[in-house]
């Protein structure tokens, strides 16, 4: 899951307009309300817009980038991420051009940015995601230790990715166990 709804409210409140305009504080509202509301081009068009002001913005870039990410342009969502990165390395900004990476199934870079972002700070959320770049890759075991300390750190959180790498691995009554677990978990 992309965590830009966090850091996007977080943003709205904490973000500075370099020349104080009222003007380019619409643009940032404007920006914010059409990504909660779904309007991913239309909220491409306010980040522009904000960033003819603001260039220096992290925020709008990285509002800028999940937006494109939502439209599936993930190119342009990785390019507008690194800037965002190149203003401030942020947990969340790396976590969330890893997303995109994934999507494009560049998987050892995805890794990279989750392996970043894990640095910055570890999160059960991140750990899952790098698994699951591994496990994408056929990488098992590697996919398991991630979700060992995915669920070390969230004793709640979801094991199905678990279960399918211990199918692969041929570890078949644990996958069962697992499947059940999840099962159990979510019953509906």
């Amino acid at each position: 899951n992309i965590k830009a709804k966090e850091v996007l409210i977080q943003g709205s409140s904490q973000a500075t307009v370099s020349n104080s305009s009222s003007f380019s504080q619409v643009f940032y509202d404007r920006a914010l309300t059409e990504f909660l509301n779904g309007k991913y081009a239309e909220c491409i068009q306010s980040c522009d817009q904000f960033l003819a002001y603001s260039p220096s913005s992290h925020f709008i870039w990285n509002r800028r980038a999940t937006s494109n990410h939502k439209l599936g342009h993930f190119q342009q969502a990785i390019e507008d991420f690194s800037r965002a990165i190149s203003i401030l390395s942020n947990d969340v900004y790396y976590n969330n051009r890893g997303h995109s990476k994934f999507a494009l199934e560049q998987y050892h870079a995805a890794i990279e940015d989750y392996s970043q972002s894990i640095s910055l700070v570890p999160d059960a959320v991140v750990y899952v995601n790098r698994g699951n770049c591994k496990k994408a890759l056929g990488e098992y075991e590697e996919a398991l230790k991630d979700y060992a300390i995915a669920r070390d750190l969230n004793p709640s959180y979801k094991i199905y990715g678990r279960a399918l790498c211990k199918f692969q691995l041929k570890r078949y009554q644990e996958a069962i166990d697992d499947y059940s677990e999840s099962i159990a978990a979510e019953p509906d």
